[in-house]
């Protein structure tokens, strides 16, 4: 077996948390990846049934929980992936924790090393290691799902990487779930899963990652791991809808977010460790040169109808918002003309304004003289009255 040439100076517990759902063989495959790997003593396991559909799944989940090993939980309804989850941490009572999918497998001293990765600095909240499925961080090809190179066990390349990138890391701008260790002190600075916003899952760990990230934490690859995950095998109608939705939140609550994923996808800082790793393979077997030329030219063809695609897309959206300028000076001088209209008809209310101002003060004028003379003449009926009583007399 893989023995690790050092050991964290900073051993603390870890409880590996695995929901589980459907898919009985991978689920096998995982749990005796884990039992098979060098785990700390302390390490527990936690394994969630979120109400599995599949008898044979929930009857699986029954069955480790006579071993000391396995804490093992039911859900009585479906939860969720991100419920599911959040039930596990609030059971692992204060230890750190290794998120794990239920179709992965890990190998030799997988969970030393990522925890040896979290403590190599104060302020790193999440660690990932690299994958064959991992979207950023897979290999040999980013951004696709990978088989296993063809004549390499899990074991051997897990090793394999663990010599060709030793003591690396490199910043991420959000963790990725399938495989994701996470430090008690964070969780305790920022909180567990968002339920209220991602449900059922897709999106949940992007955005614990950059609520982290705005805490000061930080969500590092430790490219010296390696672990398999099998993935989707086909995306229904429901989760690409799941997806954007997903997506569609994450830019509603981190606008950053795809500014920060884009630019990492398009810098591809992860491509010195796929190359030490080539490099490495390469040294071991000589046979996979074939492979590895195949690999990069993938990539390569990848980049390439992502750049033409992104062409394409800049010139739709050019071409969108030229239209949607000449429709705008369209409006602009429809608006000026009616701006003019108005001005005149102002200017003709303003001119009817001053000479009505001007008839009301001489109209103002005429009455005040005639009210004037209407009491001249009643003074002076006033007068004729008096005279004519004092001469009757």
């Amino acid at each position: 077996m893989y023995n690790p040439a050092a050991m964290s100076s900073h051993p603390v517990p870890v409880d590996i948390i695995i929901p589980v759902y459907r898919n009985l063989s991978a689920t096998r495959r995982c749990i005796q990846s884990v039992l098979e790997s060098e785990a700390g003593p302390r390490d527990r396991i936690i394994v969630i049934d979120d109400a599995a559909p599949e008898p044979e799944v929930r009857e699986f989940c029954r069955s480790l929980a006579a071993r000391p090993e396995f804490t093992v939980m039911h859900n009585t309804e479906n939860l969720g992936f991100v419920a599911t989850v959040n039930r596990g941490i609030a059971a692992s009572a204060g230890n750190d924790i290794l998120l794990l999918n239920s179709d992965t497998e890990v190998a030799n001293d997988w969970l030393q090393r990522m925890q040896n990765r979290a403590y190599s600095g104060d302020n790193i909240g999440t660690v990932t290691p690299l994958s064959n499925n991992a979207s950023v961080c897979s290999y040999p090809v980013p951004m696709k799902p990978n088989p296993l190179p063809d004549g390499w066990s899990l074991q051997a390349l897990d090793a394999l990487a663990s010599k060709a990138n030793g003591n690396a890391m490199l910043e991420l701008p959000t963790a990725v779930g399938f495989c994701m260790y996470i430090r008690r002190a964070c969780i305790e600075a920022i909180g567990v899963f968002d339920v209220e916003n991602f449900g059922i899952g897709y999106g949940e760990e992007c955005d614990f990652s950059m609520r982290a990230r705005a805490a000061g934490w930080r969500n590092v690859l430790t490219p010296d791991v390696f672990v398999f995950h099998e993935g989707g095998q086909s995306f229904t109608v429901q989760t690409e809808a799941r997806i954007r939705d997903a997506e569609a939140t994450l830019h509603r609550i981190h606008p950053e977010y795809h500014v920060l994923a884009t630019r990492f996808i398009d810098e591809d800082p992860v491509r010195p460790f796929r190359d030490a790793l080539d490099k490495a393979r390469l040294e071991a077997r000589q046979a996979d040169a074939a492979a590895i030329i195949s690999a990069l030219r993938t990539h390569r063809d990848a980049v390439i109808d992502s750049s033409t695609n992104r062409e394409m897309a800049l010139e739709h959206a050019v071409g969108e918002l030229r239209a949607r300028c000449e429709e705008l000076n369209r409006e602009s001088g429809e608006l000026a003309s009616k701006l003019k209209v108005a001005e005149d008809r102002l200017a003709e209310l303003g001119e009817a304004f001053e000479v009505t101002s001007r008839e009301l003060t001489r109209l103002q004028e005429r009455e005040h003289r005639w009210k004037y003379l209407m009491y001249l003449i009643n003074r002076a009926d006033e007068l004729g009255l008096r005279l004519a009583g004092t001469r009757a007399r």
